[in-house]
């Protein structure tokens, strides 16, 4: 039998890990984690069956769909067509949103805009001042013709962005951008779904900024799905769930979660980072939660912060 040291298993798993985002898409899973991990919810897409499954379970429910009054659905320069789709969500609901490249713009995009204006009462804006860095953001998406990946910019507002993300198969490229890839679709074209808490966002994104307000306004969700006409994006179950607020704070441990560019290894929080080659090396180390891969020759390799580790291409 052949022998596997200890660090040849972590790498091995580390080799196989991959989008920690990625979960059951229905809402039920959500529920189940209880009222003190999901106690109010913030839906911004979504059917009525969505709606009533979260009242039911004695959660509270802010609806902030579409109402063609404060809040719209804007297609961008009028490069793709929005529609409402059919077939089996992701609650039991028959219908969703969808969006469709259309026109032969070379580009495609729409988004969920929600409006405030202090001197109009149908304009309230969204009350997200319970939202916190404990706050998780949960969407469903899949596509009929799938874009090698899609981009999704979510509360985008006041001059602060939570996030940028992708989903698809790589990346997304916005002119040069790269926006991290956090859940790919699922393999059997059904609905696949992302759980993301407000406290990652940074590690995904670097100018991630979020403030909360009980008129927020801004673009809540957009879509980017490139260029090529008849490509998709469908989404379902888009909301914001937040816990009961809980006396414990300021506790940490010693795991991180790590972003991986061209030229760094990010561990927000980290003391220090070490790099390994596939035999257990050490090749680089830093202090801090950032590691530079300059001068690291080409190849593969594990970082290791903590108790947490990452398999680390270096092209």
């Amino acid at each position: 039998m052949k022998k596997i040291t200890l660090f040849a298993a972590m790498a091995a798993v580390v080799l196989g890990a991959n989008a920690q985002y990625e979960t059951a898409p229905g809402t039920q899973e959500v529920l189940d984690k209880g009222a003190e991990s999901a106690a109010t919810f913030d839906v911004l897409i979504g059917a009525d069956e969505t709606i009533n499954m979260i009242k039911n379970a004695g959660r509270k429910v802010n609806d902030y769909r579409v109402d063609d009054v404060s809040r719209h659905w804007y297609i961008w320069n009028n490069t793709g067509i929005g529609h409402e789709g059919t077939g089996p969500g992701v609650d039991g609901n028959d219908s969703y949103l969808g969006f469709e490249v259309a026109n032969g713009a070379g580009w495609s995009g729409a988004g969920l805009t929600i409006d405030y204006d202090a001197n109009d009462a149908t304009k309230p804006g969204a009350d997200l001042s319970h939202v916190n860095q404990s706050s998780h953001f949960h969407f469903a998406f899949k596509s009929d013709v799938a874009p090698e990946s899609s981009a999704l910019v979510l509360l985008d507002g006041g001059g602060k962005t939570l996030g940028k993300i992708a989903v698809g198969q790589k990346a997304f490229d916005d002119n040069g951008t790269k926006y991290t890839l956090v859940a790919k679709p699922d393999e059997g074209g059904d609905w696949q779904g992302v759980d993301i808490p407000f406290s990652d966002f940074s590690k995904l994104y670097s100018a991630s900024a979020f403030e909360a307000s009980a008129h927020w306004t801004g673009n809540a969700v957009s879509v980017l799905c490139g260029g090529v006409n008849g490509q998709d994006l469908q989404l379902d179950a888009v909301y914001i769930y937040t816990p009961k607020a809980s006396g414990v704070e300021g506790i940490s441990s010693d795991n991180y979660d790590f972003v991986v560019t061209n030229h760094t290894v990010n561990a927000s929080g980290a003391k220090a980072i070490n790099l390994y080659n596939m035999a257990g090396q050490l090749v680089k180390s830093a202090q801090g939660s950032t590691l530079s891969l300059s001068n690291v020759a080409a190849g593969a390799y594990v970082a290791k912060a903590g108790n947490s580790a990452t398999k680390v291409l270096v092209k």
